[in-house]
């Protein structure tokens, strides 16, 4: 599943959007492609929604963004991310000052709403 969906992210030059949603990626496979995403430069749109990536998966999605800069829209609902990978997200997009995230996703994780504000703050400079 996932492994070889991150097999393709790495070498693929075309690619613009892919929909995971409901997939069973869980944190393994969120790993794998988050490994794929700090060297795939052409995925703009990604939506991972109810994979039960958890805090573990969100981390590594954070260690890709610090590094992407292709990325415009990302859906991380209903992952079980809680406030330790939203503030690995929010870390990762304050440290990628060439950040072209736009558009995130986090609602029903359990996250607090002073750490979804800073996040849709760092969000808005990328406007």
């Amino acid at each position: 599943g996932a492994s070889r969906i991150a097999d393709a992210l790495k070498i693929n030059e075309s690619l613009q959007n892919l929909n995971l949603e409901r997939n069973e990626v869980g944190p393994e496979g969120a790993s794998r492609i988050a490994d794929a995403l700090k060297i795939n430069k052409s995925l703009q749109n990604l939506n991972l929604l109810g994979n039960s990536i958890g805090t573990n998966g969100t981390e590594r999605i954070a260690d890709a963004l610090k590094v992407n800069t292709s990325f415009l829209e990302l859906n991380l609902r209903e992952n079980n991310i809680q406030n330790a990978g939203a503030g690995a997200i929010r870390d990762a997009i304050h440290e990628n000052q060439e950040c072209a995230l736009m558009i995130l996703y986090l609602d029903l994780n359990g996250i607090d709403q002073t750490l979804l504000n800073d996040i849709t703050a760092l969000l808005r400079r990328n406007r």
